[in-house]
């Protein structure tokens, strides 16, 4: 599937692996939710995508009280689980390695490095659907202190 093509179509229940190294389904991830927003992550290497990560501490739990959240990497799930322990993230995160996900969606570049940003999936009629996808950089007012750093 081409990334337009996952676009308000349905899409296959990926299978992700947890922090804890079990799978978990992309419908699992949804629970009784009617929407799951996705963010993107491009890792631990990457300092603006750890950056946004901080901020999402602040705003889970309105964003947790409306719908699913999710932070995915293709980082390895004992690496993902270290790093956000390290960082006192309480928000939940799974790892795409080994997966065609990120590709799949058009987060990969065409060197085969991931690219962030945030998937909004829905349930409708019984599938998942990738409702909206978006793709903020560094210097986006999507992260508080981006805009600042923006300004360097």
């Amino acid at each position: 599937m081409t990334p337009a093509e996952a676009m308000n179509n349905p899409v296959a229940d990926y299978v992700f692996m947890s922090q804890a190294g079990e799978p978990v389904r992309l419908s699992d991830l949804l629970g009784d939710r009617e929407a799951l927003v996705m963010v993107h992550n491009m890792g631990s290497h990457c300092p603006f995508c750890t950056e946004w990560a901080d901020d999402f501490n602040r705003i889970v739990p309105e964003l947790t009280d409306r719908m699913a959240f999710v932070v995915e990497s293709a980082d390895d799930p004992v690496v993902q689980r270290d790093y956000h322990a390290a960082r006192g993230w309480t928000f939940n995160m799974v790892s795409s390695q080994g997966t065609p996900f990120k590709k799949d969606m058009g987060f990969m570049d065409a060197q085969h490095r991931p690219i962030g940003g945030v998937s909004v999936f829905k349930r409708q009629a019984g599938k998942i659907v990738r409702t909206r996808r978006d793709a903020p950089t560094p210097a986006d007012d999507s992260s508080s202190v981006g805009y600042f750093f923006g300004l360097l």
